[in-house]
């Protein structure tokens, strides 16, 4: 099933670092976490783990070395890592303060970058966040195909 919705959330700097860094070291991005949350809480029909009021232990992530060793063995890229060092014409600006679009198999993805790029502009995808694509300018003709670097 196509992932078609956008959605937002409001949470503090210092727990959005703690669990990117902890999803990363698992090979998630913090969408497909949240995906798994959901899909979990659909299929469950309840939240997938008990809320308490204080912690069962103590220890902490970094104690529990067999599992932190299990996590850091190698993953799998998915399809999407693929498009990374590909270039594509920009269908939309990006700015500052928005996203910008380009079009991959008829399919617009959001893309952001560190500098406004103008509509009609050749990007290539430098990282992936999530749904959207990281791009940054590039002289070309838009054309969609791996770096050959």
């Amino acid at each position: 099933m196509a992932k078609t919705q956008f959605m937002q959330i409001r949470i503090e700097p210092e727990l959005k670092q703690k669990v990117e860094a902890m999803f990363s070291e698992m090979g998630l991005s913090v969408s497909e976490a949240v995906t798994l949350f959901f899909a979990q809480v659909a299929i469950r029909g309840e939240i997938p783990f008990t809320i308490r009021a204080t912690p069962l232990s103590t220890t902490t992530f970094d104690d529990r070395s067999p599992a932190k060793k299990l996590l850091k063995s190698k993953q799998t890229p998915f399809n999407i890592d693929k498009r990374i060092g590909y270039t594509a014409r920009l269908v939309s600006p990006v700015t500052a303060h928005t996203l910008g679009t380009i079009k991959i198999n008829d399919v617009l993805w959001q893309v952001a970058a560190k500098t406004p790029i103008e509509s009609g502009k050749s990007v290539k995808i430098t990282e992936i966040e999530g749904s959207k694509f990281w791009v940054e300018a590039v002289d070309g003709d838009g054309e969609i195909f791996p770096d050959k670097q």
